[in-house]
């Protein structure tokens, strides 16, 4: 889907939260507050990148993502 939206003009960015998809962590060990501290510093980092309006973001996930 990022693919397809940065071919369409759109920036995106996949995250992968700890323990989740080739990320490092034990999920074992992991809470919900710890993949939304994650996906917050993501999000942060996103904010600065160049060129990105923050008054037009979007946010999507699926399964935990969701969240």
């Amino acid at each position: 889907m990022a693919q397809a939206l940065a071919d369409s003009g759109v920036a995106a960015l996949t995250v992968n939260v700890r323990a989740h998809g080739e990320s490092g962590g034990t999920l074992e060990n992991l809470s919900a507050i710890d993949g939304v501290s994650d996906a917050m510093a993501a999000y942060d980092f996103f904010l600065q990148q160049k060129g990105i309006d923050v008054d037009r973001i979007g946010i999507c996930g699926g399964s935990f993502g969701g969240l």
